[in-house]
């Protein structure tokens, strides 16, 4: 085992690597805001019973924030305001591992999925599959000005994938400012696809801002669709 998967509680980018690690099929397992890669690792486990051929990685986030916990517990973010390459520094982690791009995906819970949409944006070197669960897509999609008034596809040098899963019981889209967002995706989906991405977005019913068997089943089933 290479120091590369050794895990480190308190160290940001470190990831707990379990399943198949000489798979080029990789999964990388970002948490949500205040959680840390050894919080979601039930989530990397039950990927992994179903992915037995894939390596299932699960990253700390960008910016440790455990001295803001209440709790005492170790915690990370992926936002950081003093970080503007952060996007670039956490492509960089991912490709460490080695994997296809073709078959490396980001699986990103509620923050986790604002940056693993990002990632494969900007980094399709490293992954070409972003997976948004109980997350949606914000921001920086939209094509630039000139390849709008012509009305035509913009060339990308790879084809991403964006799907998003969301619950129909997340109590977040009650708040009306995050409601206000997720009006945000659906035109972000539909300028993803203007440009040659898929943008798929399944809305189910019973995990909440969490995560079931049943949800992480439907990731698994979309990359297995996928690879």
């Amino acid at each position: 085992m290479s120091e590369l998967r050794t895990y480190f509680e308190q160290s940001p980018l470190s990831g707990i690597s379990i399943g198949n690690i000489h798979s080029d099929s990789k999964v990388f397992v970002l948490h949500g805001l205040g959680s840390s890669a050894l919080a979601i690792l039930p989530a990397a486990e039950t990927l992994a019973s179903k992915l037995p051929d894939t390596e299932i990685i699960s990253l700390n986030g960008f910016w440790n924030v455990s001295d803001r916990m209440k709790s005492g517990e170790t915690g990370f973010a992926w936002n950081h305001n003093g970080a503007p390459n952060r996007n670039a520094v956490i492509a960089e982690r991912i490709g460490m591992y080695g994997g296809n791009p073709n078959k490396t995906f980001i699986l990103g819970f509620s923050q986790g999925g604002f940056v693993a949409s990002d990632i494969v944006y900007e980094h399709p070197q490293v992954s070409n599959h972003a997976i948004l669960h109980s997350s949606i897509l914000m921001g920086k999609f939209n094509p630039k000005a000139e390849d709008t008034s012509k009305q035509k596809p913009l060339t990308q040098p790879a084809k991403s994938s964006y799907y998003t899963l969301v619950s129909a019981d997340d109590p977040y889209l009650r708040s009306p400012f995050l409601l206000a967002l997720f009006f945000e995706h659906y035109p972000n989906s539909r300028n993803l696809r203007r440009q040659g991405h898929s943008a798929r977005t399944q809305i189910s019913f019973g995990f909440g801002h969490g995560y079931s068997e049943k949800s992480l089943e439907m990731c698994a089933q979309h990359i297995r669709l996928s690879i």
